[in-house]
């Protein structure tokens, strides 16, 4: 991999889009590194009885098939940052091991597809991940030999992928929906200063419509049925049929979304149901999808721009982001209350993140904490342990010494920000001894997470240290002025 040449991992709930981008002078290509063309890969990990390992889209076309005679089958999402484990060949498998397969899963794929060998890249996460999820995402990356470049939160890569098109605009809104989760953002731009001002998140995607549509489907196929005997509700089809007609669920969705009018759905081998066709219209799909947009997408939206007590023409833009953008009920939403002049829709917005990932490498920018953040003393002052504007890579503070102001047996540790804000507390126990000081420390660690160290000056043992994960990010991204 070139100097000019940078990999963006969007590592989502529901896929992971892997995005080349190589810069010549001002020129740029983009090489979407899917594993099918240019489709993402499934966020899927298979694990047989017999332990093979399966990933990606063949787990994804066999879940319902898989998860009955396989030891594992779960999206990565639903296992890292936990404490579930599987023992595979009588060895615990933890969960950013079973991150690591999978990623060598990708590796491989992509080298063999691409002649691609992803030895380094930055990585975008949701919002919504867990120290603990990205620290396994982390762990599993090197273990997959993939060096870690940065990390950046999806919603700020999304904005550096689309920075020109959102250029002069103060308040943007990240509209990130796909196949798990949807996730909104309110970014502010103070002079180059982009930081988020509110965010909403809510597990609804792609599959719960792909659900709801092969319900639908099934239910149309039943009534070609003569014999009404045959006919059983949906959940109670094999799980080989269920697998089946999900699948041609999804296919029907992308292929009505992008064209319109009517799409038949031919079914094979169905069960009782035998081999029937059935046409799905763009009527029908829409009395599927626009519930599930009313009900979650346009209360999403109404929810964040109330915390920050903005209305729809206080937004300078909306930018779609995510595989389910593309659905019509979800672009009208957006086009009705915002105007179809500040709707921004990328040709590929499923690789929104990942691209804004690569391309985080060659900005002339980076995260810095937006407030001091330091302990909040019994005057109410704030004792600063980092400094406001200081630049997050690599930031730590040195260890301050403070002593208990009474003889009680804990000492409360109390961490807030420049404005007072509560980011953090912990009891710590203490002995009432003269020499016995508590020495606190902060870093932002390599997942953009702030992290507080509290040591009793009378332990030796050190790996027993309290560590305070603070709640928020308390970080922006400041493009460099110079």
């Amino acid at each position: 991999m070139g100097t000019d040449s940078y990999i963006g991992i969007d590592f989502g709930t529901a896929y992971t889009s892997i995005v080349s981008v190589t810069r010549d002078g001002g020129s740029e290509k983009i090489s979407v590194l899917g594993e099918d063309g240019e489709t993402p890969f499934a966020a899927l990990l298979a694990i047989t009885a017999d332990n093979k390992v399966f990933f990606g889209s063949r787990v994804k076309k066999g879940r319902e098939a898989l998860s009955e005679t396989a030891k594992f089958v779960s999206p990565l999402a639903d296992v890292i940052g936990t404490s579930k484990s599987i023992v595979i060949n009588g060895k615990e498998c933890p969960p950013r091991q079973m991150a690591a397969e999978y990623l060598r899963c990708l590796k491989r794929v992509v080298m063999k597809k691409y002649s691609v060998n992803i030895s380094e890249a930055v990585i975008a996460f949701p919002a919504s991940f867990s120290h603990e999820a990205r620290l396994d995402i982390l762990a599993a990356a090197k273990k997959a030999e993939i060096n870690v470049k940065g990390f950046i939160p999806e919603h700020y890569a999304a904005y550096l992928s689309a920075r020109r098109e959102l250029e002069g605009k103060t308040s943007v809104m990240i509209a990130d929906w796909g196949g798990r989760t949807l996730d909104i953002h309110i970014i502010m731009n103070d002079g180059g200063r982009i930081r988020e001002r509110a965010a909403f998140s809510e597990k609804v995607g792609g599959r719960d419509i792909d659900l709801r549509l092969a319900e639908r489907l099934h239910a149309m196929l039943g009534e070609l049925v003569e014999d009404k005997s045959k006919v059983v509700p949906f959940e109670k089809m094999s799980a080989a049929d269920r697998d089946k007609l999900m699948n041609l669920a999804e296919t029907a969705k992308i292929r009505i979304s992008a064209e319109g009018g009517e799409v038949p759905v031919n079914v094979a081998d169905y069960g009782g149901y035998g081999t029937r066709t059935v046409t799905l219209t763009e009527e029908a799909f829409a009395e599927i999808v626009k519930p599930i947009v009313r009900e979650h997408v346009m209360t999403a939206i109404n929810s964040v721009m109330a915390r920050v007590k903005l209305k729809a023409a206080d937004v300078g833009a909306v930018l779609a982001a995510g595989g389910s953008s593309g659905l019509r009920a979800f672009a009208g939403v957006l086009k009705s209350i915002f105007g179809e002049e500040k709707v921004v829709f990328p040709e590929k917005p499923q690789i929104v993140s990942s691209r804004g990932a690569a391309i985080s490498e060659t900005e002339n920018g980076g995260f810095c904490v937006t407030e001091d953040v330091g302990v909040l003393m019994s005057d109410d002052n704030i004792f600063p342990l980092l400094k406001k504007d200081s630049k997050a890579e690599g930031l730590k503070s040195a260890a301050f010494s403070f002593a208990a102001v009474d003889d009680s047996s804990e000492a409360k540790i109390v961490i807030a920000d420049g404005r007072g804000r509560v980011r953090g507390s912990a009891a710590v126990p203490v002995g009432g001894f003269l020499n016995e000081r508590l020495e606190i420390s902060a870093e932002i660690d390599e997942t953009l997470t702030t992290c507080v160290r509290i040591h009793n000056s009378l332990e030796t043992d050190n790996t027993k240290d309290p560590v305070l994960v603070l709640d928020g990010s308390g970080l922006h991204y400041e493009f460099d002025k110079s």
